[in-house]
């Protein structure tokens, strides 16, 4: 769900359920990568900016039986989420096609 950069790997939640400093945080669904949607496309990167909202589509899954951080998960899935939808499906295109193949709303 996050990044540890000190050991430059994914960091996902804690096995351990009680440790709810780490479990609320990390939710088990992809934050960075959802997160990233938006850098991606206004640093331009159209392929990579693909490639991440295929893997939204493909691997991303919210039927998990996990605790979120209402907060956390409204800032920055719903508005990473959002801003991706309207960035692709913007008619002037400001920052290139971002159209994914078979993308549908």
């Amino acid at each position: 769900d996050e990044l540890d950069t000190i050991h430059c790997r994914g960091r996902g939640p804690d096995p351990n359920a009680f440790n709810i400093n780490v479990n609320d945080v990390l939710g088990n669904y992809s934050l960075t990568l959802i997160d990233s949607l938006g850098t991606l496309a206004v640093l331009g990167n159209s392929s990579e900016f693909k490639r991440a909202v295929q893997l939204v589509v493909d691997v991303v899954d919210f039927h998990i039986g996990s605790t979120v951080q209402v907060f956390e998960a409204n800032i920055r899935v719903l508005g990473s989420l959002l801003s991706a939808h309207l960035l692709i499906r913007d008619p002037s295109q400001p920052f290139g096609d971002l159209m994914p193949e078979g993308y549908n709303d």
